[in-house]
């Protein structure tokens, strides 16, 4: 795919993130503009049925050009390509940015949840449900507020054989409990996805986890809430009432509008950005008492009027008009229709692709597992790296389903599991490197750089070369531990602090990589006062030196992002 032309125009340049129905690229159109396209996979860019339905609903959103989205740019069908071609291949998936921090900070999560909760109160002002919010479809542009992706697009799986198979488990976890009973999703299952993936920004997980899609259903029907205390007991308590608000059981008595989550989302992270007092529930509302036990009735929670049941009926007669068969299937196996079941099972293997053995790809590099499970006619989806001592980096130590046990569909997805090296690392030799260098060559094999850089005067190396380094290279260190490095200042006489009675530090900021832009406060304490020496937007992966002036020969900095204590460091004079 890499060096192809898409609708004549966009070349695609490189790949982005993995997805069970499209192959997500970046690619330049014309003048250089960027876009990125999405490509159907097989086999369901053989489904015509499910082509056209892709490309109306392209087409409705195109028209539309909403805020807080991604915008489509175009779909085309050429030959055997599909594409959907939208803009904004600069940004990172936020299940990206969670794979690689495991959590974010409160006030980062609050900040992407509440602009998630603009964007769907402008969708669903046009009628439009998303039905598929999760970390996968929020982009996190590199300025800028979050982005939700491929809205409505639940709609079209309805027309596929198995597109719907193939989400089901990916998007399991943030499924309203009324979805997974065969209702629509709508505003209000909107409300409860969004509930769980600010759950998982702040604690590092979902709330509700299960190995399959049927079981991970009745969790979320049945199980109480899991308070974010639980795992992390200094999360205010206000975030943990809205998730749990979000999270109820019954539609009634979630946030009855995008808007509204909006508003209290947006309450909490004022007071805590700008050290307001924080009452909870806001001033002017009644305090809201949780059920001692969750409502059996996911659905409805109240007996339905005779108006709700003939609509219900209605809408039960239209169900292969407007509803999913996934949804479907997922319904009849949380309920436990089995005549139903078998018969909806039945139906699918009676027009489904043929079974194929799984090859075994554990212990092969991912490249070459890949290219091998892809001549069985499956295809690889790596779900999470792992710390191995048995394999190096970027080799398959599990895969499910497991070769040799159950068969797979043609057009399937194996999953596997990647080594990220073992738990102890051998330490590169960084003599004679520069810092940006010797940084490049630590996170080759797993380790980190320490941002406090010495300096030395040292005739015999260049000047920004390093002179030695702790651990000394060839030592065995922990992976993910800090290394730290002299660096030569060349032939140079170091300049003497002070001048007319006071001193003058310097202060080295290096801003962590990501896609959002940050707050730095840089605050400087002497034996007299403390004060505000540096206060600017940043950029991630910007470095910039902080400069002060004391008569105290000891000075401590302080550094904060968006208000909160990062680093504290402590300078001497001389």
């Amino acid at each position: 795919m890499i060096g192809t032309t898409i609708g004549l125009r966009y070349r695609v340049q490189s790949e982005l993130e993995t997805h069970p129905v499209w192959g997500s690229y970046m690619a330049e159109g014309p003048g250089g503009e960027a876009a990125r396209i999405r490509v159907l996979l097989e086999p369901f860019d053989r489904e015509p049925e499910f082509v056209r339905s892709l490309a109306r609903h392209a087409e409705l959103l195109r028209g539309m050009r909403l805020e807080g989205f991604e915008e489509v740019k175009g779909f085309f069908h050429e030959g055997e390509s599909v594409a959907l071609v939208t803009d904004r291949p600069d940004a990172i998936t936020l299940d990206e940015r969670l794979r690689k921090l495991g959590s974010l900070s409160t006030q980062l999560a609050l900040t992407l949840a509440a602009d998630a909760a603009d964007a769907l109160v402008r969708l669903h002002a046009e009628g439009i449900a998303h039905g598929d919010v999760s970390p996968y479809n929020v982009l996190l542009p590199p300025k800028g507020a979050a982005l939700l992706a491929l809205p409505g697009f639940w709609e079209t799986y309805s027309e596929s054989k198995s597109a719907g198979l193939a989400m089901i488990q990916r998007m399991a976890p943030y499924l309203a409990p009324e979805v997974s009973s065969g209702a629509m999703p709508s505003p209000g299952s909107d409300i409860y996805a969004l509930g769980i993936v600010l759950y998982q920004m702040v604690t590092g997980r979902v709330p509700y986890s299960s190995g399959t899609a049927s079981a991970l259903a009745e969790k979320h029907a049945m199980s109480p809430y899991p308070s974010m205390k639980f795992t992390l007991p200094g999360v205010p308590a206000a975030v943990d009432e809205i998730v749990r608000k979000c999270l109820s059981k019954s539609r009634r008595d979630r946030y009855p509008s995008a808007q509204a989550l909006a508003h209290d989302l947006r309450y909490v992270l004022d007071a805590l950005r700008f050290g307001h007092n924080l009452t909870w529930p806001p001033p002017g509302r009644e305090p809201e008492v949780a059920p001692i036990a969750p409502t059996m009735n996911a659905v409805e929670g109240q007996p339905p009027t005779r108006k709700e049941r003939i609509a219900k009926a209605n809408r039960a007669n239209k169900q292969t008009d407007g509803v999913p068969t996934w949804l479907t299937v997922l319904f009849y196996l949380t309920t436990s229709l089995v005549i139903l079941a078998v018969g909806g099972w039945v139906a699918f293997n009676a027009r489904a692709p043929k079974l194929v053995d799984v090859p075994n790809v554990v212990g092969l590099p991912s490249n070459e597992a890949k290219t091998r499970l892809a001549k069985a006619s499956v295809r690889m989806v790596v779900v999470r790296w792992a710390v191995s001592d048995r394999y190096p980096s970027g080799v398959v130590i599990d895969q499910q389903p497991p070769a040799g046990q159950d068969k797979a569909r043609e057009g399937s997805f194996v999953n596997v599991t990647l080594s990220s090296g073992g738990k102890v690392v051998v330490v590169p030799d960084l003599t004679g490197k520069s810092e940006d260098q010797a940084k490049e060559i630590l996170l080759q094999v797993g380790l980190v750089l320490d941002t406090e850089i010495n300096k030395v005067r040292d005739k015999e190396v260049p000047f920004g070369q390093v002179v030695s380094q702790e651990p000394a290279a060839k030592k065995k260190a922990d992976r993910d531990s800090k290394v730290s490095i002299t660096v030569s200042n060349g032939d140079t006489e170091p300049v003497q602090p002070g001048s007319g009675g006071k001193f003058t530090y310097t202060m080295k900021v290096k801003m962590p990589e990501g896609t959002v832009p940050v707050m730095v406060k840089v605050d400087v304490t002497d034996e007299n006062e403390t004060t505000t020496v540096h206060e600017e937007e940043h950029r991630p992966g910007e470095s910039f030196v902080v400069e002060a002036d004391s008569p105290s020969r000891e000075v401590t900095f302080r550094i904060y992002f968006d208000d909160e204590l990062v680093r504290k460091v402590t300078k001497e004079a001389g």
